[in-house]
């Protein structure tokens, strides 16, 4: 499985690599913007440790010859925390045979919530933008109106430092019979 989740979004798809795909194909369906964040593993099983940067003094335009500035980037530590998606899909055996096994029945309506799923994380991810967009004080209004508008979030992806999360442990087929 762990071939799987590397690169978890990006490199999964359904072209006959992994079947598994099929639940990332269907989740990713109706996200578009998860199709292009950067996944990243975890440093830890379910949180991750990472330095946010506090201060840059960087590289100044000099004259020639002239003595070179000091530069330097202070951190922070920080951590996020990693939550798995889930729920309990029950079929009683009969309907099961009715629908072609419960195998089928489960791939299809797996494949439904998957892309349910895709749309809250995706609406998760751009309510935690923007709450962290205003709590670093990154955020700003800009309107010509005094009626209040829709938020519009933009992003500017940073290579490893703006990205989403994986952890291993939460196998698509962990909770499987």
């Amino acid at each position: 499985m762990n071939e799987f989740m590397t690169g978890f979004y990006n490199v999964a798809t359904s072209k006959g690599r992994n079947p598994d795909a099929l639940l990332v194909d269907s989740m990713l369906s109706a996200s578009p913007v998860l199709k292009h964040v950067e996944w990243t593993p975890a440093n830890r099983e379910t949180q991750h440790i990472f330095r946010e940067v506090a201060d840059v003094q960087g590289i100044e335009i000099i004259d020639f010859d002239a003595p070179l500035p000091a530069v330097k980037a202070s951190f922070s530590l920080a951590q996020a925390n990693l939550t798995p998606l889930g729920g309990l899909l029950q079929i009683g055996d009969d309907l099961a045979r009715q629908v072609g096994g419960h195998e089928a029945y489960f791939k299809e309506q797996g494949l439904l919530f998957a892309k349910e799923a895709g749309c809250k994380l995706e609406a998760s991810y751009f309510d935690r933008i923007l709450k962290t967009a205003i709590e670093k004080g990154k955020a700003f209004e800009a309107s010509d109106s005094d009626k209040p508008l829709p938020a519009v979030v933009v992003a500017t992806w940073q290579p490893g430092e703006t990205c989403a999360l994986y952890s291993s442990i939460y196998s698509l087929n962990q909770h499987l019979p």
